[in-house]
């Protein structure tokens, strides 16, 4: 079932019709997180690759459909929520000589491209997430 979110954004935005909607998959996060007392929502994607960066014409960049997912992601619930909505792209950490740790704003909304060391204890596993959810709830 394709998410309520989602279907909003389409009618109003006059780009689905109504017989086409059982046919486009559906738009489900893998974490979200939300403070209601401050009207803030996190919407987390995680990913694992061997690779966190793309590469193309010798520049390094990150994954373009990993960035569309999450900003379609954060588009469509700020379509319907009033408050602050803010998107994470988290990376398992890889051994790569590069590792995406950056924030940024697109469109007004905060972004985020982190990445977790898995290698470790887990108690530093819980922190590097506490760290997170702080910097966008705090």
């Amino acid at each position: 079932m394709l998410n309520s979110y989602f279907i909003f954004y389409l009618k109003n935005y006059g780009i689905i019709s109504v017989g086409v909607k059982e046919y486009l998959p559906a738009m489900k996060t893998d974490i979200t997180l939300e403070d209601k007392s401050q009207k803030k929502v996190l919407i987390i994607d995680t990913k694992y690759y061997g690779r966190t960066m793309q590469s193309q014409f010798g520049k390094n960049s990150y994954h373009s459909g990993n960035m569309y997912q999450i900003h379609s992601y954060v588009s469509n619930k700020k379509a319907t929520y009033v408050g602050k909505v803010s998107g994470l792209l988290l990376y398992a950490k890889t051994d790569e000589e590069i590792t995406p740790n950056q924030k940024f704003t697109i469109s007004g909304n905060q972004f985020a491209v982190q990445t977790l060391d898995l290698n470790v204890d887990f108690s530093d596993i819980e922190k590097q997430l506490n760290d997170i959810v702080k910097f966008f709830f705090d």
